[in-house]
């Protein structure tokens, strides 16, 4: 949950892996693993998701 959140909020893999501890690879399985659970294709897809989580329903441009 925490490596999807994070990539979600725009955090790159490297940075990911380094905040938790854990190998680039270790984040590229987590976040593959939370796209097959969560039925979506990808990072942006997963960028809106957690930003409707967060209460950030509308995009500021």
């Amino acid at each position: 949950r925490r490596t999807a959140t994070l990539a979600g909020r725009g955090h790159g893999n490297r940075d990911i892996a380094d905040k938790l501890s854990v190998t680039t690879r270790t984040v590229e399985l987590r976040l593959s693993a939370a796209y097959r659970k969560l039925r979506i294709s990808g990072r942006a897809e997963l960028r809106a998701l957690v930003r409707s989580m967060e209460g950030h329903d509308t995009d500021v441009a």
